[in-house]
Order: structure tokens, then C-alpha cells, then sequence
């Protein structure tokens, strides 16, 4: 429905600024940019033939990034604090908000990235976000979905109690050799580095 609505209001506007209707489809976008129509624009991946990475689109540069925000290519859009334009506070992005925060993920704007819980959305287990799994945890961190050996290369928090302490130790030290304080140390000074349960 909203979608829709959008579609029209940019065919619209595109109307009313002069735009021919032979340059506009039906579904409010460019023609040559259209999937929906199968616009000359795209590529065989479905992208936007001149930033595809898989195409050698013109808009990529040899690092394999957008030229514009390419760091190593003196992009355009990279400011002179190495960051993208938009998103630096220094130079008053036009995405970060009077609270010094990206508009789109600060609370007190009201931000799209912020549910209704006043957590960002992807990471709300009551919204299901994107990083949460169907067992209700954080993907990188969980034992069902992410198997303990990658979570210790990775160096992830264990995020659930029902591993063994054994278990983890063992593959910790397989993973990450380190080296164990002498016997004379106190067994309280020491701690494996991720023994911890993921808040």
C-alpha cells in the first residue's frame, strides 16, 4: 500500500516538473531503472548496471567500492576526515541530528531505525530484526545457529549458558592457544576472556 503511494507521488511530481511521460513507467521509475519493467539500466543480478561490482559497472572503481565513496580514490563523497560526507559529525552530516547521533537511529528524533520498544529494529528480539534468529538470540551468537568453533574464531560471547564450561575451554584453547598463569597464581586472578553471558 505505501509503496503504492510512493510510486504514484514520484510520477506525479515527475509530471509536474516537466518529464516526459516516454522517460517514466507506470510504476513511478525511470524506465531504463525499472526491474519491474526490465529496464536496459539493469543488469542480470538485478542491480543497477553502472554499480554493479559482478558487471565492472563504470560507477566501480578498482577497489572494488563506489568511486564516490571510495576512500583510496579520493572520492567525492568522503570528507576530509575520511569519512562519508553525510555521515560525519564533524561536518555536520545530513544525517546526523541535533543530538549528534545518525537521524535514523536516534531515539529523540524519532528515528526509522528505532521500534516502538526504543530499540534499534534489526536488533529487537520482540520485533524479530534481521539479526535475530527464530530462536529468539542474536545469530552471531547462537549455539543452534552458529556452531562453537566459529563463535571462538570469531570472538564471540557464548550467549547461552547450556554450553559445558569444558566444552568451551577446550575449544577456546584449540582455537587460540594462550598462555595459563603458573599454579602459585591464585585460580581467581584468571579468566577466559569470554566466559561471559551476552547481555
Amino acid at each position: 500500500m505505501w509503496k503504492s503511494y510512493c510510486d504514484t507521488y514520484i510520477y506525479n511530481e515527475y509530471r509536474k516538473r516537466g518529464y516526459g511521460g516516454g522517460s517514466i513507467c507506470q510504476h513511478g521509475k525511470r524506465k531504463s531503472r525499472c526491474k519491474e519493467c526490465g529496464g536496459s539500466g539493469i543488469c542480470e543480478h538485478g542491480r543497477i548496471k553502472s554499480t554493479c561490482k559482478e558487471c565492472g559497472g563504470s560507477a566501480i572503481c578498482e577497489h572494488g567500492r563506489r568511486k564516490s565513496e571510495c576512500k583510496e580514490c579520493g572520492g567525492s563523497a568522503i570528507c576530509e576526515h575520511g569519512r562519508r560526507k553525510r555521515q560525519c559529525k564533524e561536518c555536520g552530516g545530513s544525517d546526523i541530528c541535533e543530538h549528534s547521533k545518525r537521524k535514523r537511529q536516534c531515539k529523540e528524533c524519532g528515528g526509522s531505525g528505532i521500534c516502538e520498544h526504543g530499540r534499534r529494529k534489526y536488533d529487537c528480539k520482540q520485533c524479530r530484526g534481521s539479526r535475530i534468529c527464530e530462536h529468539g538470540r542474536r545469530k552471531r551468537q547462537c549455539k543452534d545457529c552458529v556452531p562453537i568453533e566459529t563463535m571462538v574464531k570469531d570472538g564471540n560471547r557464548c550467549a547461552d549458558e547450556e554450553y559445558e564450561e569444558p566444552q568451551i575451554v577446550e575449544t577456546f584453547l584449540a582455537h587460540r592457544p594462550i598462555d595459563i598463569p603458573s599454579s602459585s597464581s591464585p585460580a581467581s586472578s584468571f579468566t577466559f576472556p569470554f566466559l561471559r553471558k551476552a547481555v
